[in-house]
């Protein structure tokens, strides 16, 4: 009984397992709201030191056809996390390579 108790509970908080002993700890799956948010603003830099004129993330939200700036806001302070699509849709706007935006694979640039 025990064990199907501890089963269940570790399916209602979403673990999952890497191989026979290892599953994710809860703070690995916070922490991937905080490796995006350093990751936009590591893009936004990037992306402004190329240019001549310094884009803010109000920008990037208008230019990308968001109504307000806020859920753009709440990505960089790590509160929220955008979907993959949206992601993808920030990379190429930002010049930077898709795959290290989205999971934090290769290097900024394309």
């Amino acid at each position: 009984m025990n064990a199907e108790i501890l089963e269940r509970l570790e399916n209602s908080f979403n673990f999952k397992k890497l191989d026979n002993d290892s599953v994710l700890k809860p703070y690995q799956l916070l922490d991937r709201k905080k490796e995006l948010s350093n990751r936009f603003i590591k893009a936004i830099e990037y992306f402004n030191s190329s240019q001549e004129k310094q884009i803010k993330y109000t920008h990037i939200a208008e230019q990308l056809g968001y109504e307000t700036a806020e859920l753009f806001l709440d990505w960089i302070q790590g509160k929220k996390e955008p979907s993959f699509p949206q992601l993808r849709k920030i990379a190429e706007h930002l010049k930077v390579n898709q795959s290290w935006l989205v999971h934090g694979d290769g290097e900024i640039n394309t």
